[in-house]
Formats: C-alpha cells, sequence, structure tokens
C-alpha cells in the first residue's frame, strides 16, 4: 500500500480550488515555499506530475485531476461531517453555488432556484454574480458549480465542460409612456430620445447597434450599463428609453408602468446558456439538481 500523507493531499486539493499555490498558501496559512516542498514529495510518493505552474497560477494535469475528483469527494464530505459535528445536527444542507453574470437579469437566477425547490432534492442555491471573466475562472476552479451566461464558452474549458441553451428571450425597447407619445415612429423617432443600453462589450449591445445602424438611426446614449435591473430602475424614473431583454420588465410592461415602443417585435434576442462541469459529482442531491437543471430547465415568459 502507497503511504499517502493526507495532509499532502488536502494541500493539493486546495491549491487546486484555488488556482495557484499563492492563493493556495493564504488559505492555508502556509508559506508557498512550504507547499512546493509538500507537493513535491506528494509527487514522489505517487509517481506522478500532478500541477503545472506558469506565471498564471497552478493548472491540473490528466492525472492531478483524477487525484483531484477522489479529493474533491473525501474532503467535500469530510467538511460536510465537521460541520454536521460542530451544529449538533444530523442534517447538513448542501449547497448548489450558482455563478450568475452581471449582465443576466436576476428573474433567471429565481426561476432557477424555484426548479431546484420542486425537484424535492435536499439542496438549496447560492448565488454569486460577477463579471464573465472571474465566473469562467471560478468555475474552472470548480468554486462554481453552475454559471448562466449571455453566450457559450464551454469549449475554452476543456473537455470536461458541456453546455446548453436554456432561453432565448426578446429584445425590446421600452419606456415611460411619455416616451411612447414621442416615438411616433418606430424606429425612426428613436435617435430623438436618451437611450439606456448595455455596454459596447455585450453580444445585446452589438445587435442592437447593427440593428439601428440598418435601420439609419443615429443613437443617442443617455448610459451604458450592463446590469439590466438597474436599467430598468433609470427607465421607471424616466431618465430615458431601456434597451431590455423582456424578462426583466415583465411585470412593468403587465402594469403599464413601462410600455413598448414599437408594435411588432423587434427580431432580436439574447440567448441564455448554462455551463457546468459533465463529470459526476459524489453527492448524490447536488448532482440530481445539476443533471435536471442540465436536462429540462427552460425559460418561458
Amino acid at each position: 500500500m502507497i503511504p499517502i500523507n493526507y495532509h499532502q493531499l488536502y494541500y493539493f486539493w486546495t491549491i487546486a480550488k484555488c488556482g495557484s499555490f499563492k492563493g493556495g498558501g493564504e488559505k492555508l496559512l502556509l508559506a508557498v515555499s512550504t507547499l512546493s516542498l509538500q507537493i513535491a514529495q506528494l509527487e514522489r510518493t505517487l509517481k506522478i506530475k500532478l500541477l503545472n505552474r506558469d506565471r498564471n497560477g497552478a493548472t491540473l494535469t490528466p492525472e492531478g485531476r483524477a487525484v483531484y475528483e477522489y479529493c474533491e469527494r473525501m474532503f467535500t464530505e469530510g467538511e460536510e461531517l465537521a460541520s454536521l459535528v460542530q451544529r449538533g445536527s444530523h442534517t447538513v444542507p448542501t449547497f448548489l453555488r450558482l455563478g450568475v453574470q452581471d449582465a443576466i437579469s436576476a428573474w433567471i437566477a429565481l426561476r432557477i432556484m424555484d426548479f431546484v425547490e420542486d425537484l424535492g432534492v435536499d439542496i438549496r442555491v447560492s448565488v454569486f454574480g460577477g463579471l464573465q471573466a472571474e465566473l469562467q475562472e471560478r468555475l474552472c476552479k470548480h468554486s462554481l458549480d453552475m454559471v448562466v451566461a449571455n453566450f457559450d464558452y464551454s469549449i475554452s474549458l476543456g473537455s470536461d465542460f458541456a453546455s446548453r441553451l436554456v432561453a432565448k428571450i426578446p429584445i425590446s425597447f421600452v419606456g415611460t409612456p411619455q416616451f411612447k407619445r414621442r416615438v411616433k415612429r418606430f424606429p425612426a423617432d428613436v435617435g430623438a430620445v436618451p437611450l439606456l443600453v448595455r455596454t459596447t462589450e455585450n453580444p445585446i449591445r452589438r445587435s442592437v447597434d447593427a440593428y439601428l445602424s440598418r435601420h439609419k438611426v443615429v443613437p443617442r446614449i443617455e448610459a451604458e450599463i450592463e446590469n439590466p435591473l438597474l436599467i430598468r430602475l433609470l427607465a421607471l424614473q424616466g431618465r430615458g428609453a431601456a434597451v431590455v431583454d423582456t424578462l426583466t420588465v415583465n411585470e412593468d410592461l403587465k402594469s403599464r408602468r413601462l410600455v413598448k415602443l414599437h408594435k411588432n417585435p423587434t427580431g432580436l434576442e439574447e440567448y441564455v446558456w448554462l455551463l457546468y462541469n459533465s463529470r459526476p459529482r459524489p453527492n448524490q442531491n447536488l448532482q440530481r439538481a445539476l443533471l435536471g437543471l442540465a436536462r429540462d430547465f427552460r425559460i418561458s415568459l
């Protein structure tokens, strides 16, 4: 039997989750040099290379990924056991860690939480917001279980990751009734009112710019904002007409607080993707929730 040092395995698992020796050292309160020595000893014991180090941090080798999966099962369940003992409880909640891109409507996160609750599994959803690059990094480091994004970058993550398109949400030009009175001809009159739009990096913004260009409309940009809820708030305050996904303003349209500036659909849509690691999870409740979302979850207005 190989005399495995479980402290060294724990150090390896922590470094892999943090994505760097520096990050692992900060979490473990150990010097980078100490961790380097411990991982080197573990690699000699196992006779395999576990981690590749470069300027960007530490990445798993194929052999290291297999070891990591075992560590994930051991130490995740160990942390749950420690939590159970400390709380004096027989049940410790399992969390599905969901990353939601700032540009995505918060209503989608709420629908995902409702979907997981309806599955009837003993699991809760923790929601983390952030920019695409930040959430992508956390998904790669296994600190997130699933990410909601407005474009599919799963191929760049590697063969362990998969994705599914779960929604095509119509994009509308909306505003308070006073803006409707100013836009008698759509889209020709849109150039006469201030617009609240996404930032230039957003796929929706690029589609909107192309749409206005085709109709020879020069937009009057009042504000560029990634967060759709902030766009909605500014539109409700009369700061401008908003170019936003219909899901975000659906209740406002029903109550007539906001109205569409056009009669017919614009043909513009926001695509919503779920991205996730497709490898099986040791926790059966988490695995069931992820499989359910990956297979059955869809957004409908």
